[in-house]
């Protein structure tokens, strides 16, 4: 018997087994499931966590499947590796939920929060990962979960941390979705600022793990005017001239 109470304000008296809970639909092969991670619990946002710590409330895995498509007993149960990534929830939003205030979050949008929250926020990355790189959707589940950050912390019920295990665990799945190790192979685009009119001026950018490019192409644009040859480099960072006054678009290939 497997009891699952989905509301708040519930309390568990006795025998807190602290068993799985993913049930239904993300626990289909083919459905990607995706545990939470507040983003003030990120290392983006505070760097004494690497990558991320689940919130209480993200649901565990491990509920088996005792019987198949017909409705017959399976010889052994089928317990799959859910969830299978974690994301990011509490993110600000037009209309739902409500605001985090004080100085965690520096506006007044509303912000979503739950697993609910983190799923289409993994949904996200992988458009981009389907525009940017036209793979197909198993591709983008196999690199969704193999660039994957270990998670090794879960906030518990108690708002105490505590440890999960690392590698695949069905607390967070094969971890946080790395989203620059996913998208693209160069990424980070910036330039340095400078104060001083005339200063050479860097221009650097970052490259995912495990890619080795040789040379890269890159080109500027002097507001909406034609894109011109800048200069053809080698790793990052280059130095150019000042181009003064104006607006510039950089582009690398």
């Amino acid at each position: 018997m497997k009891y699952v109470y989905v509301a708040d304000g519930a309390e568990l008296v006795e025998y807190d087994t602290k068993g799985p809970t993913i049930y239904g639909h993300p626990m289909a092969a083919g459905a990607m499931a995706v545990g939470a991670a507040p983003f003030f619990k990120t290392n983006a946002y505070d760097p004494t966590i690497d990558p991320a710590r689940l919130n209480a409330f993200s649901s565990k895995g491990g509920i088996p499947i005792l019987f198949d498509q017909s409705g017959s007993e399976r010889p052994s149960p089928l317990i799959r590796e859910k969830p299978d990534v974690t994301g990011t929830d509490f993110l600000d939003n037009t209309f739902f939920g409500r605001d985090v205030t004080g100085p965690i979050d520096g506006d007044s949008f509303p912000n979503s929060a739950g697993t609910s929250a983190a799923a289409p926020t993994v949904a996200a990355i992988a458009a981009l990962m389907r525009e940017e790189r036209s793979l197909t959707s198993g591709a983008v589940y196999d690199q969704l979960e193999s660039n994957a950050l270990d998670v090794t912390e879960r906030r518990d019920e108690q708002g105490g941390v505590e440890s999960v295990a690392a590698g695949w665990d069905p607390w967070s799945g094969h971890g946080f979705v790395d989203v620059e190790g996913v998208v693209a192979d160069v990424f980070n685009l910036r330039v340095a600022e400078t104060d001083v009119s005339g200063t050479p001026l860097e221009l650097s950018w970052r490259v995912r793990s495990g890619v080795s490019i040789q040379s890269y192409d890159i080109d500027f644009q002097y507001f909406g005017e034609d894109l011109r040859d800048l200069a053809d480099s080698g790793p990052s960072p280059v130095t150019f001239s000042n181009p003064g006054l104006g607006g510039y678009t950089y582009r690398i290939g």
